[in-house]
């Protein structure tokens, strides 16, 4: 009888690992579709600037929009994607004391981090002009984050 009850048990226990089993990846897009692979088929996700390509362990390789995607469901994890933000046009161009950082929007904030995260210097672009210089507090080479207010980041080198 002990042997029976630690058999169930066992059973009772394997039992959710089966439900799991198949649970993996899905694309809800737009149009309704659904867009589906197993976790037993290894799928991975590449999120391009404008599209997000499936590819899966045999070969199989799909590439969406990003605009065409609704929902995006890993093992049962839902997230919604509220926007998709296009390229940007924002450039950078170091200075012998600074930085120039020019395509940005109207009134945008910029914000420069160190490496450590500390914030070394800030501005806000004006009405009509979409370039900033800002001041660095070294000229030593360094490496830098850039993020603005509306919603861009990236990384640059002082040399």
């Amino acid at each position: 009888m002990k042997h029976v009850k630690l058999l169930v048990a066992s059973l009772l226990m394997a039992l959710p690992l089966q439900g799991f089993a198949e649970e993996g990846v899905r694309l809800l897009l737009k149009d309704g579709s659904k867009v589906e692979y197993a976790l037993s088929r290894h799928p991975k996700l590449v999120f391009g600037d404008t599209s997000v390509t499936l590819l899966v362990a045999d070969g199989e390789k799909r590439t969406f929009p990003l605009e065409s995607v609704q929902r995006l469901t890993f093992c049962d994890v839902s997230t919604g994607i509220a926007a998709v933000k296009g390229s940007s046009d924002i450039s950078v161009r170091t200075t012998a004391d600074g930085v120039h950082v020019s395509g940005l929007p109207a009134h945008d904030i910029v914000y420069i981090f160190s490496v450590d995260g500390k914030v070394v210097a800030s501005g806000c672009a004006g009405n009509a002009c979409s370039d900033i210089s800002l001041r660095l507090p070294t000229t030593a080479p360094a490496i830098y984050i850039l993020q603005t207010k509306s919603g861009y980041s990236l990384k640059f080198v002082k040399r």
